[in-house]
């Protein structure tokens, strides 16, 4: 008896969760199952095309001032594991980027120069970094 009912509950919740699978026809794609499109990609392209490389591409003056351009061909080389322009922020042992998760974090200058929330922070302590980024 005991085992019938246990058997009756087992088909009762496999038929319920196998009711409430994902629809496959689904058009939406989570960005974590797009193929082809990398962590690094989403970013290059949702983030940095769109709020960074345009200001900072070859030829223009903020990519000349902060030796940092940002288009698609040369923006992770020129991020990960670098030190910045900046001479302060490089004397505070910031890199622009790191790989250490959330521990890089904490010492990247990008971080700093990106986390408008906490301009209040950024400047005060920290007004020789320049501006904010973006501008505007």
């Amino acid at each position: 008896m005991l085992n019938n009912r246990i058997f009756l509950i087992v088909s009762i919740l496999v038929l319920f969760f196998i009711g409430c699978e994902k629809d496959t026809a689904s058009n939406v794609e989570p960005i974590n199952e797009i193929p082809g499109r990398s962590s690094w990609k989403i970013i290059q392209q949702e983030i940095l095309d769109n709020n960074c490389a345009g200001c900072h591409s070859v030829g223009t003056s903020f990519g000349n001032q902060s030796e940092l351009i940002l288009t698609a061909d040369v923006a992770y080389e020129n991020l990960i594991d670098r030190d910045p322009h900046n001479q302060s922020a490089k004397d505070d042992g910031l890199e622009l980027l790191g790989t250490e998760g959330l521990a890089s974090l904490y010492k990247s200058y990008l971080w700093e120069k990106i986390n408008a929330p906490d301009k209040d922070h950024f400047y005060a302590d920290h007004p020789q970094y320049g501006e904010i980024m973006p501008l505007g």
